[in-house]
């Protein structure tokens, strides 16, 4: 499997390119990326798809060992003022905490109900899962997954005053195309819950949910209304970030050999 750049080369790569965050590109023959600055970056980045593209090339790769991971937060799309997984269950974490007061103790869910984004942010990748918890015990998948475009679509990024599933970073979004119509698989790797992520991969990424690596909540089987659902038990089964991270992509890519 080959691997294209890290999160953290992909992301300073994102810090220097020009970010517009309306709608696909239309692709000219001599520039694929054309929302990226003229940098050693972009052109390696351009340099190793031609590579790896290139047949009986010292450098080729079969088509079904393309593979490039990404991070969301942050690398797609902004990670400020908060993740975006947590934007489609906000109004859950409030009205968990106004009938269970004691769930604002938790730090997490303390700063995002002060609004304070610095404590929120230090509260890492654990803080977050700790308000998806808090947002989804009880409640079924389907009842959570339902929410999640809709309110996207609903809510603006308070920054850019566009919806949030408008966010993606354009030269991402370039990135993305290019490698797609190079063969690639993308795939996303990322500590939010798997089940939001999913919900919004297709329409934002243009990556299937079935490539989407990701935190896992705990559910279990009940029934309701004379059905089988799945609801969610207020813990946390997986975290899919640091050391998480390499684990989850592994099962992932063992899962689909």
């Amino acid at each position: 499997m080959k691997m294209l750049l890290s999160s953290r080369q992909i992301l300073a790569a994102a810090a220097l390119a020009v970010l517009v965050f309306v709608g696909y590109p239309a692709y000219g023959q001599d520039d694929p990326l054309p929302s990226w600055n003229d940098t050693p970056t972009k052109k390696a980045i351009l340099n190793f798809v031609g590579s790896v593209t290139k047949e009986g090339g010292p450098d080729f790769v079969a088509m079904q060992e393309r593979v490039a991971v990404f991070d969301m937060d942050g690398t797609l799309v902004p990670q400020k003022p908060v993740p975006i997984a947590l934007v489609p269950v906000m109004a859950e974490i409030r009205d968990a905490v106004a009938r269970k007061p004691f769930l604002g103790d938790k730090p997490a869910v303390a700063a995002l109900l002060k609004r304070d984004e610095d404590a929120l942010h230090a509260a890492g990748q654990q803080g977050v899962l700790d308000l998806i918890a808090v947002a989804t015990d009880g409640k079924t998948t389907d009842e959570i997954a339902q929410n999640v475009q809709p309110l996207l679509e609903k809510e603006n990024h308070p920054k850019f005053d566009v919806p949030y599933a408008k966010t993606v970073y354009q030269p991402m979004r370039e990135l993305l195309a290019l490698l797609e119509a190079n063969g690639f698989s993308n795939w996303i790797s990322s500590g939010s819950p798997v089940l939001v992520t999913r919900e919004l991969s297709m329409e934002m990424f243009d990556i299937p949910p079935e490539r989407l690596i990701g935190s896992n909540a705990g559910t279990k089987l009940d029934e309701r209304d004379g059905r089988s659902v799945l609801v969610f038990d207020g813990t946390i089964n997986a975290i899919n970030d640091g050391a998480g991270k390499p684990v989850g992509i592994n099962l992932s890519a063992n899962d689909c050999s």
